[in-house]
């Protein structure tokens, strides 16, 4: 969703601008969410390309969303010099003081009085204007009906001028009747904005209610916001509400904090969904810990369904201190819960470490043990293996015995898959081990129950587990039966990842035309299921069958591609688009362009990690390397790939490409490197590690990527010996 979101924001206001110059005024900045000051952030770059103009106000604040854009816009190399900071000193003077004859009406202070008063103020506007009402409404200075000039009575001589704008605040504040005061307190617990509807639920009676809305709006304290649906007031400036929130009493403001939770609940109940977070403040402000927790949870459920995924975490880690605080701490399968939910943000938020840190503590209360230690990994899919085998075998029995399945505990089944999903799709590139053995334990969850979309992803998962290790004849009985079981299911995102898995076995085995084929199907099921990541990826790999294929079409809307996927604000999405222009560039000779482009996918791709399509980048980005007569860095490029592939145990069809790149890199360096050096080089082409491959199709990928790098018979001998190796 999120993805789908940045997407259509950037392509929906370039469009705009396109039409006729767009301006966006964005006030009071400083309140933003981080959710929209990613958003923000993402669309900057569109005043590069469009006459877009962004107007942000916001108080000069050293962290929230401000900082967050201003960060930004340092750090961006297009955005350094095309923005402008306006900061607002204080008034001089003289502005001052035409501010101050303005709010006298076009009168005149004494001077002395007038002099007092702007020292005081300090050239803050807001400052000045609450003072002078506040001198105004105590009548410590009145107006000469005849000519117009203020002065001073008695009463400015015992009444003390307030250092501080909050202290007029309250000055004002304190001189109102009691009934209003108290009406502009509870008020000021609803938020600054609020409901004419929930203040009277709270506050007075309906006549007694609207007098003293009057002698606030008189008061210059509240005024109305807009009148339909409903009602709806707000306080005259942010500091009014703050400075009246912050004159309550703790138990006082406990109180009404509860009375407006409650008064939500009542007056609302039937699109309570619009006040999940509202709720849990106030819930939370009054102590009201059980609740607090349960409209957090659902605060936070509610962002991550509308992709702000920032807001989402926030919620659950308030959800966290909220059972610290509780006497009622959490159960520990609501800890678990919470501890996925907050994984699941982290997740799509990009912080992949922090997000499997979190899922990984939720799986010893579910019942799973997930070891660190590889030869622990090892052990513990050896295990699942010996229990796989047994649970075939009293499955059979109990068939022929007529004896009913255990049943299933829904909740605990649901979170786990929902912890395997992201466990697996973060391990997927970084840990094959690890992979293996989560696909494994998700399988053993979901088998009683082949026509569920887990299962068919898990048993997919387990055909492409056994590709990358050289399973093959295993790997295709897998495939065979995801693709089937997909297809009775007639469930897209399960579909989608059949046809993914199946197309990466085709591609890798020399099977072009099958594998363009599954991967159109795979990102037309993706599609339909509103899956942008994955149909980007069943997109991009499709593009690489293409280039294996040496089709010139791979490069066809490739440039628009790559603008989607920089639009979708993902960083997959973004290492892809970037290894196809650094592809595109080593086709057309452009070396430079091209080494580039494969860094920052290398950039890209460390932070993630995936670590398999970084070995390959890298192989890539030494070939340019070579051609710029870099002969020492393109090495040590290289000798990173290696590490990457023997630390991370990277082989099967995984491994194929990026060796083949890696060797195509040492051809390309004992044709430039100079002669004292063509014996070392050639001793680490031989020592370059292959994976297992099928003869036939090594053969026919070797003629397609020589041929698309136009190499000539010698060299393309040359290069089948490499890759022999």
């Amino acid at each position: 969703m999120g993805h789908q979101i940045f997407r259509t924001s950037r392509r929906l206001f370039e469009q705009l601008a396109r039409r006729q110059p767009l301006v966006l005024v964005l006030e009071d900045w400083h309140w933003a969410d981080e959710s929209s000051a990613d958003l923000l952030k993402h669309l900057l770059g569109l005043t590069a390309k469009v006459p877009i103009l962004f107007l942000l106000a916001n108080r000069p604040e050293s962290q929230g969303a401000a900082m967050a854009v201003r960060q930004a816009l340092a750090s961006e190399a297009q955005l350094v010099h095309r923005h402008r900071s306006i900061d607002l000193m204080p008034l001089p003077p003289a502005a001052s003081r035409e501010l101050m004859d303005r709010l006298l009406d076009g009168g005149h202070l004494p001077p002395d009085l007038e002099e007092k008063l702007l020292q005081r103020v300090a050239g803050n506007p807001f400052y000045l204007g609450e003072l002078v009402r506040m001198l105004m409404s105590t009548h410590a200075i009145v107006r000469d009906s005849q000519t117009g000039a203020w002065h001073g009575t008695g009463q400015l001589l015992a009444l003390p001028l307030p250092d501080t704008v909050e202290g007029v605040i309250l000055a004002r504040v304190d001189r109102l009747e009691d009934t209003a005061k108290q009406l502009l307190k509870a008020a000021s617990v609803v938020g600054r904005i609020f409901l004419y509807r929930v203040l009277a639920a709270i506050a007075h009676e309906q006549d007694e209610l609207d007098v003293d809305i009057g002698k606030l709006k008189a008061a210059a304290l509240v005024q109305a916001r807009h009148s339909t649906p409903e009602l709806e007031l707000m306080f005259r400036h942010p500091l009014i509400q703050q400075a009246t929130y912050g004159s309550l009493l703790t138990d006082q403001r406990q109180r009404l904090h509860r009375q407006v939770g409650e008064c939500i609940e009542c007056l609302f109940a039937d699109r309570l969904e619009e006040f999940y977070s509202v709720l849990a403040h106030h819930y939370a402000e009054a102590q009201e810990w059980e609740k607090a927790q349960q409209y957090l949870f659902k605060a936070g459920d509610q962002a991550a369904r509308i992709a702000a995924d920032a807001e989402a975490l926030d919620h659950y880690q308030k959800a966290l201190a909220v059972a610290a605080a509780s006497a009622n701490s959490l159960v520990p399968l609501e800890r678990a819960e919470l501890d996925i939910r907050i994984g699941e943000a982290l997740f799509r938020l990009g912080r992949h470490e922090a997000g499997l840190k979190h899922v990984l503590a939720a799986l010893p209360t579910l019942g799973i043990t997930f070891p660190v230690k590889e030869s622990d990994i090892n052990k513990a899919i050896a295990l699942k293996y010996v229990a796989r085998g047994k649970r075939r075998i009293l499955r059979i029995a109990a068939k022929r015995l007529a004896v009913a399945e255990p049943t299933v505990d829904t909740d605990v089944h649901s979170l786990v898959c929902r912890a395997l999903e992201v466990i697996g799709t973060i391990d997927f590139y970084r840990t094959p081990a690890r992979f293996l053995l989560g696909v494994l334990t998700l399988l053993e969850f979901t088998e009683s129950q082949p026509l569920r979309r887990e299962y068919v992803i898990a048993t997919a998962a387990l055909a492409a587990a056994y590709d990358s290790v050289g399973y093959y004849r295993m790997a295709a009985s897998l495939h065979k039966k995801a693709v089937r079981l997909a297809a009775d299911l007639n469930d897209d995102m399960a579909s989608g990842m059949t046809y993914l898995a199946k197309g990466m076995r085709e591609y890798c085995f020399g099977n072009w035309s099958g594998a363009a084929e599954s991967y159109t199907k795979s990102m037309e099921h993706f599609h339909a299921a509103g899956h942008l990541r994955y149909r980007a990826t069943a997109m991009w790999t499709r593009r690489s069958v293409l280039l294996s294929k040496g089709d010139p079409a791979w490069m066809q809307r490739l440039a628009e591609d790559a603008q989607a996927a920089m639009e979708a604000q993902d960083d997959h999405e973004k290492a892809w688009a970037m290894n196809f222009t650094g592809s595109c560039h080593l086709y057309c000779r452009d070396f430079g362009a091209g080494a580039l482009a494969f860094e920052q996918a290398c950039v890209i791709l460390e932070g993630i990690p995936d670590y398999w399509l970084l070995v390959y980048v890298l192989a890539a980005w030494s070939v340019c390397l070579v051609h710029e007569r870099q002969h020492a860095k393109a090495l040590d490029l290289l000798a990173r790939s290696d590490i990457l592939v023997s630390t991370y145990r990277i082989g099967g069809i995984c491994a194929t490409h990026a060796r083949l790149k890696a060797a195509d890199a040492y051809l390309h360096l004992l044709e430039h490197a100079q002669d004292s050096s063509v014996a070392e080089l050639s001793q680490s082409s031989r020592k370059l590690p292959m994976p297992r491959m099928h003869n036939l199709n090594t053969v026919v990928h070797i003629w397609a990527l020589t041929a698309s790098q136009k190499m000539d018979p010698v060299q393309t001998l040359a290069f089948e010996r490499s890759c022999k190796l």
